[in-house]
């Protein structure tokens, strides 16, 4: 619940902060795919650093979910049904 309540605000440093942090990173990367909310105002690059996540693995898991984009369409369209 904090996650989705604080990912706007990635500094938050509470007992979730670290899921706080991968929500807005997860946010920043989909914004590139007009999917995303996110706000800008601490650097993706930082909140990957924080996480000890490496670039080039938030990239891949950037290109698995948009390989995925229709699956998650149907799904919601599913789950919205």
């Amino acid at each position: 619940m904090t996650a989705v309540a604080e990912h706007h605000f990635p500094d938050y440093e509470g007992q979730h902060a670290h899921y706080v942090k991968l929500v807005a990173v997860a946010n920043r990367l989909l914004q590139n795919e007009g999917i995303s909310d996110a706000c800008d105002h601490i650097e993706t690059a930082a909140l990957l650093e924080c996480l000890q996540i490496p670039g080039p693995n938030a990239e891949a898991a950037l290109q698995m979910i948009d390989s995925c984009l229709d699956e998650f369409d149907t799904l919601a369209t599913d789950l919205a049904a």
